[in-house]
């Protein structure tokens, strides 16, 4: 039997994919292809930011357990997110580590990453979700998990962009947007450009619920 070669480019195309069990993820790449013009809807993760070239053209849709755009595992160079609708983002947790549009809940290895990933052109048009939309966690703090269980190892989040991100409503539950870094992990020369929540633009690092491991955050 011949397999094809895993280092060709593989693409994912018109693919509808629903997953109906509590931890049933999208689809995500191991090539260098793209995952484009598909419809995901989920219990669980909805897409990975890790192997592959980006994700563009893609509507999301998350029941219940997981985020829109799992960022633990990003890479270190360029992949783009683009052109994607988030239809609807409701969860059945509160204080927990997952279930947000762009989500790093103290997972991954210890590594630099974020450096060239940039994710635009992405519109939440759900009316009513339940949790933030940012949850950007080297370690999760209290009451989201606990910081010994959810926590990466040493390698800072560096370099990522956010561009032209229309946010309908913030969380219902009034849960704030998350920057939190470790002393050996720290967030640090991120860029929100045209973001909005609810209509009103991001424009300083107060916006977050922060700690002093977050430096060099440049809002446009």
């Amino acid at each position: 039997m011949n397999f094809p070669n895993p280092k060709a480019r593989g693409d994912i195309r018109w693919v509808k994919a629903f997953t109906w069990r509590g931890n049933g993820d999208g689809l995500t790449l191991r090539t260098s292809g793209f995952v484009e013009d598909c419809f995901i809807r989920t219990q669980d993760d909805c897409t990975y930011i890790a192997e592959g070239t980006g994700v563009r053209r893609v509507t999301f849709w998350n029941d219940y357990n997981g985020s829109n755009f799992a960022l633990a595992f990003m890479p270190n160079r360029e992949f783009i997110v683009e052109d994607c609708d988030i239809i609807y983002r409701r969860a059945g947790w509160h204080h927990w580590a997952g279930a947000r549009v762009f989500s790093m809940a103290g997972h991954g290895g210890a590594r630099e990453l974020g450096k060239g990933v940039i994710l635009r052109n992405i519109r939440v048009s759900d009316p009513r979700p339940t949790l933030q939309p940012f949850f950007l966690a080297m370690q999760v703090p209290r009451p989201w998990g606990d910081p010994e269980r959810f926590k990466r190892g040493p390698g800072d989040l560096v370099g990522l962009t956010f561009q032209n991100i229309e946010i309908a409503a913030p969380s219902v539950l009034g849960e704030p947007d998350l920057l939190w870094g470790m002393p050996d992990a720290e967030i640090r020369d991120i860029t929100f450009d045209n973001v909005t929540i609810g209509g009103k633009k991001i424009t300083s690092l107060e916006h977050f619920k922060h700690n002093e491991h977050v430096r060099d955050i440049t809002f446009k």
